[in-house]
């Protein structure tokens, strides 16, 4: 069974979180945006990128596919992919 929470204080775009904006369908929805750095290694070249994270309601990302592209502080991502926890909160990680 899926254990439900109310996550409504911690998704406010006035304390924690973000307005993204979703398409296909267009909709907009509350999420807590971040986007650390992180180093990948190729042989001996040494690279550094970032790995940019919503973590958000999963009702709101259930039907995200690979295709579909989010507005975050007016940076356009695509979604690789969403990662429910069964809590009723996902992680959807976005690359540029």
């Amino acid at each position: 069974m899926t254990m439900q929470e109310d996550f409504t204080d911690f998704l406010d775009c006035e304390e924690f979180a973000v307005e993204v904006r979703a398409e296909n369908p267009a909709r907009t929805f509350a999420a807590i945006f971040d986007n650390p750095g992180a180093f990948a290694t190729l042989g001996s070249l040494e690279l550094e990128t970032t790995g940019p994270v919503l973590t958000c309601k999963h009702r709101d990302v259930a039907d995200f596919t690979r295709e579909t592209v989010c507005t975050v502080d007016g940076r356009v991502y695509d979604v690789d992919r969403v990662e429910p926890d069964g809590t009723g909160v996902a992680v959807v990680l976005l690359f540029p």
